[in-house]
C-alpha cells in the first residue's frame, strides 16, 4: 500500500470519527432537552426507603432450647460460608470470551 492511500485513508478515518463525534454531541442535547427525560429518570428511580422503626425489646420464642443451645446456634456459621474452592475457579465461570457479545471483538473460545 503506497503512502499517499494510507494517507488518504487516515484523512477518511479522522473526518468519519469527527463526524461521528458531532453526530453523538447532537443526540445527546437532543435526549438531555427533551421533555420526557424527567419523567423516565422519575420512572427508573426506585422509591426511598421508609424511615427504621426501632424495637423497643427482643422478643425470643420459646423452642425448647437452653442458653448454651441457643447461643451456640446464634453464633455459628449458618451457611454463609463457602468450600475452600480457590478465586480462579469463581473468576473462570465468568467467561468473558465465550459470550456472543464478544465475538466482533475477540476471540472466541468454545
Amino acid at each position: 500500500m503506497s503512502t499517499v492511500t494510507s494517507a488518504i485513508r487516515r484523512l477518511w478515518w479522522r473526518r468519519f470519527l469527527v463526524l461521528l463525534a458531532i453526530i453523538v454531541v447532537i443526540a445527546l442535547i437532543a435526549v438531555m432537552t427533551s421533555s420526557q427525560l424527567g419523567a423516565t429518570i422519575e420512572a427508573l428511580t426506585p422509591p426511598g426507603l421508609p424511615e427504621p422503626v426501632s424495637a423497643s425489646e427482643q422478643v425470643s420464642l420459646d423452642q425448647g432450647w437452653n442458653a448454651e443451645d441457643a447461643d451456640r446456634f446464634h453464633h455459628k456459621a449458618q451457611g454463609t460460608q463457602t468450600l475452600p474452592i480457590p478465586l480462579s475457579w469463581f473468576l473462570a465461570l465468568e467467561a468473558p470470551l465465550n459470550s456472543p457479545f464478544a465475538i466482533p471483538f475477540f476471540r472466541t473460545v468454545f
